[in-house]
């Protein structure tokens, strides 16, 4: 859904550990500088730049949910998406 809007924030479904969410964020920030397969996720494209934000929702009152609030900011480049170059 992400890609179909770029620069449109979405939130992650599930709550996560403050921990989980931070490396997850990071994960997805970072993603364009690592190699796929050290990333901790899967669905990421080669060349797509993502922000990435992580924290409590105040819609959720229990204080060890956090979330990640994500972005295309850039979409892969369509030589990439047309080889499907996923992980």
């Amino acid at each position: 859904m992400a890609r179909v809007k770029p620069g449109v924030w979405f939130r992650m479904t599930e709550p996560l550990t403050k921990a989980s969410a931070s490396q997850m964020a990071s994960d997805l920030r970072n993603s364009y500088r690592r190699r796929l397969e050290s990333l901790r996720m899967s669905g990421v494209v080669v060349g797509e730049r993502w922000e990435a934000e992580y924290g409590n929702d105040p819609t959720d009152a229990d204080p060890s949910h956090f979330y990640v609030w994500f972005r295309l900011i850039t979409p892969a480049p369509s030589t990439f998406l047309a080889q499907g170059v996923t992980r």
